[in-house]
């Protein structure tokens, strides 16, 4: 029972105290029930047992319970969910869970077990681990270059659609157009004009359709580059301020399938980065 024999006495003591009668009698080197312990003894113990019986349901029922991970869409789909069929393989008896609610979520108070957050690291209260950061810069579909003016030089672009990605949060931060094409020194292309996004899937999906040229994150796009879906025809990135971060609250980091994912995102995020 983890508690030292003085410990026991004392409750005994006390539980005595309580109903007013003797449940013990003292004998040389050892105690024995009385007729009132005697009497109490079998209603306890069933019901002791039954309570072992429901919190061992419970904790099984947590076991069971999935996995439940916080996650902006954009992530998700260009990146997590690529990866997550290594997870199942190396931890089968854990189900993931991917919630894509842009609502920012109460880690400490909601069934949410682990989330990842784009934003500056700051987040009192959670325990936090650096994933990785992003680069943005034009990314385009092959085929819009095959019937279409070449991309030799940024000033180029003038002859194609820009590609615009409106955060939704309102940073100036953000590397948008404008941004980047001063950075390349360009100063006489209308930035102003294309499409808005406030989606980074829908962003990416016309890049690949071809209806433009794009500035977009690394982390959104390096799939789609590998795959030859879309290039890179420029080497000139933006840096961004904010980078990704996997977050869960103290009481949830010591579960197993927390850890596991969390030591699980880290090895891809190396493998990543490679």
């Amino acid at each position: 029972m983890f508690v030292s024999p003085g410990a026991i006495s004392q409750q005994i003591k006390l539980l005595e105290e309580f109903l007013s009668t003797r449940l013990f009698e003292r004998r040389h080197r050892k105690v024995v029930l009385t007729a009132a312990g005697e009497r109490l003894l079998p209603g306890l113990s069933a019901a002791f047992d039954q309570i072992m019986v429901s919190v061992s349901g419970v904790r099984q029922l947590e076991r069971n319970r999935p996995l439940t991970v916080s996650v902006a869409p954009s992530f998700a789909s260009r990146w997590l969910v690529p990866r997550l069929r290594d997870f199942n393989q190396k931890y089968p008896d854990f189900d993931v869970r991917i919630d894509t609610s842009t609502t920012l979520v109460d880690l400490a108070h909601s069934d949410i077990d682990a989330g990842i957050r784009f934003g500056t690291g700051d987040y009192p209260g959670l325990i936090t681990d650096f994933l990785i950061c992003q680069e943005v810069f034009p990314v385009c579909a092959p085929a819009i270059l095959e019937s279409g003016h070449p991309l030799n030089s940024p000033e180029d672009l003038s002859h194609y659609q820009l590609l615009h990605y409106e955060f939704p949060f309102g940073d100036s931060s953000w590397p948008d157009w404008q941004m980047w094409l001063a950075a390349a020194g360009v100063n006489k292309i209308d930035f102003s004009r294309g499409p808005r996004f406030l989606e980074v899937n829908l962003l990416v999906d016309a890049a690949i359709q071809g209806q433009g040229v794009a500035l977009a994150g690394s982390i959104s796009v390096n799939d789609a580059i590998n795959a030859g879906h879309l290039i890179k025809p420029f080497d000139l990135t933006i840096p961004q301020d904010f980078a990704y971060y996997f977050v869960t609250h103290q009481t949830k980091a010591a579960e197993p399938k927390v850890e596991a994912f969390r030591h699980w995102i880290l090895a891809q995020i190396n493998i990543t980065s490679l």
